[in-house]
């Protein structure tokens, strides 16, 4: 954590997120002798609040609060207190970025009927959505053109190559800002 919203038990530790035990926890590390030691410090308890709080990514905003991507739900930003600042009502993802100016760019998905051969298959078209750093929706930035720019043979090709099932675009080597340029 490189922000100083937070107390400061959080200062240059590190967060994580996991969507099984729906949680979002730190872990501040201390010298000891040699080495160091490390606690468990939850920060976001989705349990106690919501069954359905399934964090599939976090990440900090430039004033030092907290993004939570929801899994299949909306994106959060926290204050240091675990308070709701803004929330989207977009199924949101599994990624998101921010940019130096704290424009929010989140990886969101919708199933769409692709045409491939004699008729259709279904295709996670995946879209960057950006917002504010207030929350307000600014515009939204559809990968579905890329495959339809392919012609059947590419189609298929690109189809096997991204996934068996449905096609699904990831890019952990590039940050969603990056895709953009």
């Amino acid at each position: 954590y490189e922000g100083t919203l937070l107390p400061k038990e959080f200062y240059g530790q590190m967060i994580h997120c996991d969507a099984g035990p729906s949680i979002v926890r730190a872990y501040p590390v201390k010298p000891s002798g040699a080495g160091y030691t490390a606690s468990i410090v939850n920060i976001l308890d989705g349990a106690k609040r919501d069954k359905w709080f399934r964090p599939a990514d976090v990440k900090v905003a430039p004033d030092g609060s907290l993004f939570v991507v929801m899994k299949k739900d909306a994106l959060v930003k926290f204050d240091w207190n675990s308070g709701v600042l803004w929330k989207t009502d977009r199924d949101a993802h599994h990624d998101l970025d921010l940019d130096p100016e704290g424009s929010v760019y989140e990886l969101a998905m919708e199933i769409r009927a692709f045409p491939f051969a004699d008729g259709t298959i279904p295709v996670r078209d995946n879209q960057i959505v950006v917002f504010s750093p207030e929350g307000k929706f600014l515009r939204e930035i559809s990968l579905f053109p890329l495959l339809e720019a392919f012609g059947p043979r590419e189609r298929l090709q690109m189809i096997q190559k991204i996934g068996r099932d449905r096609a699904h675009f990831q890019g952990p080597d590039k940050s969603l800002i990056d895709l953009l340029h």
